[in-house]
């Protein structure tokens, strides 16, 4: 457990060995891997799962193709991306492209008032989403940037 970055006496221990308890030791190293790979220091990337262990649950392929968007498509730093979970507990596919997708169409065409971080618009909720940016709630990214 500390080598992945928990405390062995702490609670949150005690609930990333209930959760992972069935994930073979292997897997659980090569998700930490996956992280240094990417560019986190081992240190780094011992923060990241004590502070977001939700990461050691998703798939190896699912966090290579994230961090692969968030770092290379939406040119995020790995410090913004540690600083929001939501771009681990949020569907890539669902919600992290086509708000990301709607955000660059709103800059491109300077319907912006003010910069918004993407973490700040995968976060809220679909309803204030469409309120904030004026979308309806069923467009979706392809939908709206298709019509243009």
């Amino acid at each position: 457990m500390e080598e992945i970055g928990l405390d062995i006496n702490s609670n949150s221990a005690v609930r990333a060995l209930v959760s992972w308890s069935a994930i073979p030791a292997d897997v659980l190293r090569a998700k930490f891997t996956v992280l240094i790979c990417v560019g986190y220091s081992h240190e780094e990337a011992k923060e990241f799962v004590r502070r977001y262990p939700v990461v050691l649950s998703l798939k190896e392929e699912d966090l290579i193709k994230r961090f692969d968007f968030l770092l290379h498509t939406a040119n995020l730093k790995l410090k913004e991306i540690c600083c929001s979970a939501t771009f681990l507990t949020c569907n890539l596919e669902k919600r992290i492209i086509p708000r990301f997708k709607i955000l660059q169409y709103l800059k491109e065409h300077k319907l912006l008032r003010k910069e918004v971080t993407l973490s700040y618009a995968v976060a809220i909720s679909d309803d204030a989403f469409a309120k904030r940016f004026k979308v309806p709630p069923q467009v979706t990214a392809n939908a709206s940037l298709s019509q243009t």
